[in-house]
């Protein structure tokens, strides 16, 4: 296994764990911040390149169920990763909740980011060159 491809997607995972667990109270205010529904924009975006990153991690990997579908792996890895970040926002962390526009807006970005990676490797076969 190509370990050093997985490393990528799996710091991004741990900062997101990392964020997610900054209480609400802790978190800063300011006139940029109350631009309606940017956290689901956040949300959308932070998991968009998870999958993202997954999907190139898993699809160099010479295991060949990894490297033949790195997509659906990354997506059900993406969903799953997402409700567990909003069930520990809403179980364990003050101040915060999990909710379900943000689990929607997670799962819109689990599946962008695997759509992008598809476009990348399809059209642009120069992407993937190691």
């Amino acid at each position: 296994m190509k370990f050093r491809y997985l490393l990528p997607p799996v710091l991004w995972s741990l900062a997101i764990l990392w964020i997610i667990s900054i209480p609400g109270t802790s978190i800063p205010t300011s006139r940029f911040l109350n631009i309606p529904h940017l956290d689901k924009l956040v949300h959308l975006a932070v998991f968009a390149v998870f999958t993202f990153l997954l999907s190139y991690g898993l699809h160099m990997q010479e295991i060949n169920v990894f490297k033949k579908h790195p997509y659906t792996i990354s997506l059900l890895v993406g969903v799953v990763y997402s409700i567990l970040t909003e069930w520990i926002q809403l179980r364990f962390i003050h101040s915060r909740s999990g909710e379900f526009y943000d689990l929607i807006a997670d799962v819109t970005g689990c599946l962008m980011g695997v759509i992008l990676y598809f476009y990348l490797k399809r059209y642009i076969p120069s992407f993937l060159h190691k």
